[in-house]
């Protein structure tokens, strides 16, 4: 397994000894058992935790919250929720450009859009969503093309850039869409482990809290966290350290679950 998410498997989908290194903070751990209503197992791993990470991936395979990564891996058929989903190559035309993030859609593969669509008269936010998928997206490979130009061996040890796919930049997306990712299986610990108040700059520059209900593209600058490293989420890298410096914001962030999944299917 890629060096960056060894043992992460374990921790979410097996339960085998924690290195004897890792230590937690007894008054974090009382807060977090207080905020997500659970212990640890005898590995060291909150099960309610362990089983929402599980849930989220079955509910995007469209399978039983008890599924298994194998189950995962070769899950054949459409999620009946996709049918809520439409997909525009390029900008979809109802959105106006006010509501856009330029930045973004310059620098990243794809963008979602949910909470706004009943501003646009676009179905139901409770069940659609409309996913842009950039140019820029066209530029990763898809997993036969690594095979074929690039071969395990060039990939190296570390997850990287290397690793990613056109795929998993769609999965990413699919994190966000509460639709497909809260199930009634998950929805009490998701409520209380992913929704959250960021905020933001309105018009004026004046901070605005906002409360997410969904799992998020971690900023520093719209936590509390401005003074901590990473300053975002993404790449694997980043995600990482979300784990290491505070594993309750790994959870709501989408690219740790990219590449929780690109380490798997690469090791």
């Amino acid at each position: 397994m890629s060096e960056n998410y060894e043992g992460l498997y374990e921790r979410y989908f097996e339960s085998p000894p924690l290195n004897d290194d890792e230590d937690n903070d007894d008054e974090d751990d009382d807060q977090e058992e207080e905020e997500d209503g659970g212990g640890q197992d005898e590995a060291g791993v909150d099960p309610a935790r362990k089983q929402f990470v599980q849930t989220v991936f079955c509910a995007i395979a469209g399978i039983t919250p008890e599924c298994s990564i194998n189950d995962i891996f070769t899950q054949r058929g459409t999620n009946p929720k996709l049918d809520g989903l439409t997909y525009s190559v390029g900008k979809y035309p109802s959105i106006e450009d006010h509501d856009r993030n330029f930045e973004h859609d310059a620098i990243y593969a794809a963008t979602l859009y949910q909470d706004i669509l009943t501003e646009y008269n676009i179905g139901n936010t409770d069940d659609a969503a409309i996913m842009e998928i950039h140019r820029r997206a066209f530029d990763f490979p898809n997993i036969e093309d690594i095979f074929e130009n690039r071969g395990c061996q060039a990939l190296g040890a570390a997850d990287s850039g290397l690793m990613t796919t056109l795929g998993a930049h769609i999965l990413h997306e699919f994190v966000h869409w509460h639709h497909l990712t809260r199930t009634p299986e998950n929805g009490q610990i998701y409520n209380q482990l992913i929704t959250h108040d960021v905020y933001k700059p309105n018009e004026n520059g004046e901070e605005v809290e906002e409360t997410h209900d969904y799992i998020d593209d971690y900023d520093r600058d719209e936590y509390d966290d401005k003074d901590l490293d990473p300053p975002d989420g993404y790449g694997p890298q980043h995600a990482h350290q979300l784990v290491v410096n505070d594993e309750q914001d790994s959870f709501r962030n989408a690219d740790n679950y990219r590449w929780f999944a690109v380490s798997l299917y690469w090791h």
